[in-house]
């Protein structure tokens, strides 16, 4: 039985990083979890619907993680791993936690769930955004933007509007990235429909 990400896919043969569990080593120093002595939990989730667990023990130079993936047709025991801290400094003083990557060695931020916790590339993983087209990426960034703004909905038609603290020369900017992005994914959706073929019949 495979792991995380084993089922076919209908654009790549690649698990992306974003169906899998993971580990986030910035995360976890924010949470005192790169000191010794430190507890923590860490909740997985698919879909709002809770995949895993994992009670995470820090330490200066490695983390002991406790976890348990319950999932629809995959239930695991409990395992117990070790994963190694290394550390730089940044530029703006104090330090920066990393994870070792338990297969290749190399300094990783993040560390993701297959069978065992490895990195992006040891994972052979890709990103969510490599599977997408020109439409899906478009409808993404417009989203991103819309994101800044306040509006309402009418029928079904999102209408932007300045946000009380948005200056208005800040608001006129990010309102015409905004209405640019949404022609320009308007676009893209009537060149696809277009160059779809539909049979008739059932």
């Amino acid at each position: 039985m495979g792991g995380f990400g084993s089922g076919r896919r209908p654009y790549t043969d690649r698990p992306t990083c974003e169906e899998l569990p993971a580990l986030d080593v910035r995360v976890l120093a924010r949470h005192g979890l790169t000191a010794a002595g430190t507890q923590g939990t860490v909740e997985w989730t698919s879909q709002g619907q809770r995949i895993g667990t994992a009670r995470v023990v820090g330490g200066d130079k490695q983390i002991t993680v406790t976890y348990r993936i319950a999932a629809p047709g995959i239930t695991d025991a409990e395992r117990v791993v070790r994963i190694g801290l290394t550390y730089t400094k940044p530029g703006y003083g104090g330090r920066q936690a990393w994870f070792v990557c338990p297969a290749c060695s190399r300094r990783r931020a993040i560390v993701y769930l297959r069978d065992e916790f490895r990195c992006r590339d040891c994972h052979g993983l890709a990103y969510q955004s490599q599977r997408w087209g020109k439409v899906e990426r478009l409808v993404q960034k417009t989203e991103r933007i819309g994101k800044r703004l306040d509006g309402i909905s009418v029928a079904g038609e999102f209408i932007p509007m300045r946000p009380k603290w948005m200056q208005e020369r800040t608001y006129e900017r990010v309102l015409e990235n905004y209405r640019g992005a949404e022609s320009s994914s308007r676009e893209a959706i009537v060149a696809r429909l277009g160059r779809t073929r539909f049979k008739p019949g059932y």
